[in-house]
């Protein structure tokens, strides 16, 4: 899912529509080297997101409207400073997330109109190489629910809440970011830390 900080307004309108994606993610947490603990939590993760935006700016002198699905895929690194527990099960997390770009699939048309009745249709593939930043940071907020098992073993249930603070897309607009909520579930084991 798309969202922007509410810039509509008479000239600038915008409409987003989510879709399905998935995220793998591996982590640490409680990291302990040489006897001193790290008290951050850090994250290694794939995302595949997808959604639909949909753009419109108009004026006196005439209109244009963007309609664009995108599917992009990034490989991200995390860090959680704040890792509080509330009771012996609930684990949440908060912290930020930088992100590369690894691939992107877009179609859409890019509409123009002027006040004289003349109209442009622009295919999006045709008009950009390429339409999202190389880097992208944004705020995550988690939610573990924990479930011991055997042998050391942890169970997680989790939801967690990501938002964008840069831009997803670099035409047309610089306003839309991305909002991503994830439920999965996760593995958790304690390794302790061998002194040589």
């Amino acid at each position: 899912l798309f969202y922007d900080l509410g810039f509509n307004d008479g000239n600038t309108s915008s409409t987003y529509t989510p879709s399905l994606g998935y995220r793998l993610q591996v982590g640490v947490e409680k990291a302990e080297i040489e006897g001193i603990r790290i008290p951050f939590r850090f994250s290694f993760a794939y995302d595949n997101y997808a959604g639909n935006i949909n753009i419109r700016r108009g004026g006196l002198g005439g209109s244009a409207r963007m309609n664009m699905d995108l599917r992009k895929s990034i490989i991200g690194i995390g860090i959680y400073p704040f890792n509080p527990r509330v009771r012996d099960h609930i684990a949440l997390s908060f912290g930020l997330e930088g992100a590369m770009l690894v691939n992107e699939i877009y179609e859409g048309t890019l509409r123009s109109s002027t006040l004289n009745g003349s109209s442009t249709r622009v295919n999006l593939s045709n008009k950009y190489q390429e339409v999202s930043p190389e880097f992208q940071l944004g705020f995550r907020a988690k939610c573990t629910y924990e479930i011991k098992l055997e042998n050391g073993l942890i169970f997680s249930p989790q939801y967690s809440l990501y938002l964008g603070l840069s831009r997803e897309i670099m035409v047309f607009s610089d306003k839309p970011r991305s909002m991503r909520h994830f439920f999965g579930i996760g593995l958790k084991k304690y390794i302790p830390y061998e002194e040589r």
